[in-house]
């Protein structure tokens, strides 16, 4: 029932039976319970888990954020957290992305936001269900002698296990779906098959991606050594798809666009948003496409069916040709691609740069032209 320790690092003493022990030390206090094949430690620095049969065990923690304390007024100076980077010749960059899934307001008047919300809900209680029998089997196992009776209590709760479990799928599949049926009358059918034969294009396309930050070249030095550019970007690969949402069961096509954790869904009526599990729309009375060709200066491998309409210098001189200064010099080729900009007045911003100019406009002009 009773532990006491001592080694080189420090002194403690454990209460308690093997299964839920207490241990205070010097460094610290903490608890462990539960079975050997499944067993759970609480203490000052963080929350672990181990395992293990016989010699064999494995362990896996997850530490405390360190906390990080900053005396403000005092004698001894200002502290940072860390020494902070000056570089008087970096392009200041800012976000592009505006407001996700998270922040932006529905302007849709009926509660299919509400609804899909709530289907795309987490956690699963099948996944939970099954992890919870799992631990009670191991515990069980672990308290109990080999024999028969041991076999046949895993026999018992294999069996309940499997029954839970499917019982659960069928019952979440049915709470956890928004079912939607459009009857598309007028025009509305002409625009939606433009629209997937606009999507059999977008997902052709060689290369794609989204901006997510932007800033301007000011100075002279900015522009030698960024290739002669106006401007800089930062941008992330963008996929497309006609895929439905898990949660959503309709019964037309629905074209989306994916970048990083967040998608936009282009049903008839509206365009869905959706970061995370996270739902909310736009209506189209509200999205503003904008679609131009922009020349781009590609440091990566160009898509296979870009335009490439000239070239530049990694580093360039003040009148357009290579730095001799730089070694490392080489040639970059200026591309054309079509952008496409995406955006509400309340907060919405996708600003897409497509590999084929065509493409970019098919899309901006299919988008513009839904009828009302």
């Amino acid at each position: 029932m009773k532990a006491v320790g001592c080694g080189l690092m420090g002194f403690g003493i454990g209460i308690g039976p093997s299964w839920a022990r207490v241990r205070v030390s010097t460094r610290g206090v903490g608890m462990s319970a539960g079975p050997r094949l499944a067993r759970v430690h609480i203490s000052n620095r963080g929350i672990g888990v181990s395992t293990g049969v016989g010699p064999f065990s494995a362990w896996t923690n997850a530490r405390y954020p360190r906390l990080n304390r900053i005396t403000v007024g005092g004698s001894s100076g200002t502290r940072y957290l860390s020494e902070p980077m000056y570089n008087p010749h970096a392009v200041e960059m800012a976000d592009v992305t505006g407001l996700d899934a998270l922040a932006l307001t529905p302007t849709g008047s009926d509660d299919l936001v509400i609804q899909l919300n709530a289907a795309d809900k987490f956690p699963k209680w099948t996944l939970l269900a099954v992890l919870s029998v799992m631990l009670l089997t191991f515990g069980i196992i672990d308290l109990t002698d080999d024999g028969m009776a041991t076999h046949l209590i895993m026999l018992v709760l294999a069996a309940l296990s499997i029954a839970l479990t499917v019982f659960l799928y069928r019952k979440e599949s049915v709470e956890h779906l928004v079912p939607v049926e459009y009857k598309l009358e007028g025009r509305i059918p002409i625009w939606a098959a433009e629209m997937e034969r606009t999507w059999v294009s977008l997902r052709q396309l060689g290369g794609a991606w989204r901006i997510v930050e932007s800033g301007r070249v000011q100075t002279l030095h900015q522009h030698k050594t960024n290739a002669g550019a106006s401007h800089l970007i930062r941008r992330v690969g963008t996929s497309f798809s006609t895929d439905q949402p898990k949660v959503l069961v309709a019964n037309i096509t629905v074209p989306s666009v994916r970048s990083g954790h967040t998608t936009l869904y282009f049903l008839p009526d509206r365009v869905l948003v959706r970061t995370g599990r996270r739902w909310t729309d736009v209506g189209y009375q509200h999205l503003q496409v904008d679609g131009h060709p922009q020349r781009f200066i590609e440091e990566e491998s160009p898509p296979r069916d870009a335009q490439q309409v000239g070239t530049t210098w990694k580093y360039v001189n003040k009148k357009g040709g290579p730095d001799r200064r730089f070694n490392n010099n080489r040639q970059l080729p200026i591309m054309l691609y079509g952008r496409v900009t995406l955006s509400s007045p309340h907060g919405l911003s996708w600003i897409l740069d497509l590999s084929v100019t065509a493409v970019a406009d098919s899309l901006a002009s299919c988008l513009n032209s839904r009828p009302n």
